[in-house]
C-alpha cells in the first residue's frame, strides 16, 4: 500500500484486523483505506459486485494454502474484471512454490526469489516469465 492512492486490506482475522487499524491511524492513512474482516474470494466478489477495479492485486496468504489462493484469486480476477487494463497481480509465497504453474489464466511477467520467498508477478499480456 505504500505509495498507493488508496487501498483495499482484506484479512478475516479479527487481531489482524486491530494491528491494520492501529497502523492505518498511526500514520493518518485510515481515510485512504478500505480493511475488510472477511474472507478473500467474498471479498473479492463484493469489490467485483461493486465494480471496483485495482492497478495492482497483492497477497502473501499463508504459504501452505498459497497455490490454492492464487488459482482462486486469479479466477475471481478475471470473473469480476478486477484489474485495470496493464494491471499486475502479485503473489507472495514459499520459494518452493511453483506459483507460475497454478495461475493459468494470465501471463506470467517475472518471479523473483528473496531467501525463502518467492514473489510472482502477473499480468494480461504475452509477455514470458523468467
Amino acid at each position: 500500500s505504500r505509495g498507493a492512492g488508496s487501498a483495499v486490506l482484506i484479512d478475516q482475522a479479527g487481531k489482524s484486523q486491530q494491528v491494520i487499524r492501529k497502523n492505518l491511524e498511526k500514520t493518518h492513512l485510515l481515510e485512504q483505506a478500505r480493511p475488510l474482516k472477511m474472507g478473500y474470494t467474498e471479498a473479492l466478489r463484493m469489490l467485483g459486485k461493486e465494480g471496483e477495479k485495482f492497478d495492482i492485486i497483492f497477497m502473501d496468504p499463508p504459504y501452505a494454502m498459497a497455490k490454492e489462493a492464487a488459482s482462486k484469486v486469479s479466477m475471481l480476477i478475471n470473473e469480476y474484471g478486477l484489474l485495470n487494463e496493464g494491471g499486475i497481480f502479485i503473489v507472495e509465497s514459499d520459494a518452493n512454490a511453483e506459483i507460475k504453474e497454478i495461475v493459468t489464466n494470465m501471463t506470467c511477467l517475472k518471479s523473483c526469489k528473496y531467501g525463502a520467498t518467492l514473489v510472482t508477478f502477473f499480468l494480461e499480456s504475452e509477455t514470458m516469465c523468467e
